[in-house]
């Protein structure tokens, strides 16, 4: 029964997360498409291509995000046409079960709207089975609804995967699609005409096997060019998984659950340096990047993210953050780094998230 209710509990907790993401997403998509755009009046196109003046309900909205008050979320997924479904295993006897989904918003086609990239998995079973789980790609209509292009263009069957990030690898204009996958990372260069074509072993990244639980573009060394950090989670072989319950990592208060991160070995971090010929050269070792601990046993990394003045952020699973600036160049460049990591694991250092 208690098993139960914390299976229960788990999975209340993933659908309000995700409930809350689906929010965000769509309030920014409307914001973007002029929606919520306070004191202004923002033509919308019609389905014949013609401007008319905004709705009324829209001045209204308008009218309530400019007075200060809450704009109220509404679902309207249905609507959009959107029919993307995230497959999950209702039992998670696996942490690799639990792990995957992301979402990225691309303006792939450059029309001035955001469509929207979907990252699917399969489980344990179907992986083993040889079975794929189909990711997708929704074009964006320009009037509230969205058209299924995953086949046109070819992005519909990248990996286990588990997010995914946007970016210019080579610089020509156009957004492309870098998934984390269970496996490494795939990466998909936009070709302009609708179409993306896979490039991860072209681009040097086809030897990153780790479980990539995230991905991220940003140009660390500051040289126009936008490298590549991948964190990686814990080490998981798919032939030989450990067993619910099967170890004292694997219980909860006596309870069985799925093990891991807690008694998993963690894997290294990869940095991938872009050479501007559109190929990638892992440097994480040379960075000091490769596997910072900061007092986790298991390198649970949930998140990494480049800031805007070239920093790196370490997101805990353990609740646990580090940060530090980056410097200019050469191999000292996380100097700062390795001695904040230095200090946190002599002092706790690190701060807590909530």
């Amino acid at each position: 029964m208690e098993a139960e209710q914390h299976s229960r509990q788990t999975c209340v907790a993933r659908g309000v997360r995700l409930a809350w993401c689906l929010a965000c997403l769509f309030l920014g998509v409307n914001r973007l498409n002029g929606r919520f755009l306070a004191g202004q009046q923002v033509p919308v196109s019609n389905s014949k291509g013609a401007a008319k003046g905004p709705a009324k309900t829209e001045i209204q909205d308008q009218k309530a995000y400019g007075s200060g008050r809450v704009p109220q979320l509404i679902d309207i997924t249905a609507s959009t046409g959107i029919r993307f479904e995230h497959l999950a295993s209702p039992e998670q006897k696996y942490i690799v079960e639990s792990m995957s989904g992301g979402v990225a918003l691309i303006d792939y086609d450059g029309d001035g709207w955001l469509d929207i990239y979907f990252t699917n998995a399969p489980n344990v079973a179907m992986a083993l089975a040889g079975k794929k789980a189909k990711s997708a790609l929704y074009h964006n209509n320009h009037d509230g609804t969205f058209t299924d292009v995953t086949d046109k263009a070819g992005v519909g069957y990248p990996c286990w995967a588990m997010g995914a990030a946007v970016g210019d690898y080579n610089n020509d204009g156009r957004p492309d699609i870098v998934v984390s996958c269970f496996g490494g990372v795939v990466l998909y260069r936009n070709n302009g005409d609708g179409t993306f074509t896979d490039v991860t072993k072209a681009a040097g990244l086809d030897k990153d096997t780790g479980w990539a639980t995230g991905v991220t573009f940003g140009d660390y060394d500051g040289d126009g060019n936008s490298d590549l950090f991948v964190p990686h989670y814990v080490d998981f072989d798919m032939h030989d998984l450990p067993l619910f319950g099967s170890r004292k990592t694997c219980q909860y208060h006596d309870i069985a659950v799925q093990c891991g991160p807690r008694g998993l070995k963690g894997f290294p971090d990869t940095l991938y340096h872009n050479n501007g010929d559109g190929t990638f050269t892992e440097v994480a070792k040379d960075a000091g990047v490769d596997d910072v601990a900061c007092g986790v046993p298991e390198r649970n990394v949930a998140d990494r993210t480049f800031a805007s003045d070239r920093r790196i952020g370490v997101r805990r699973g353990l609740s646990r953050y580090c940060d530090a600036a980056v410097g200019r160049g050469g191999g000292a460049f996380f100097a700062s780094l390795r001695e904040r990591i230095s200090r946190c694991r002599k002092s706790a250092e690190c701060l807590r998230v909530p």
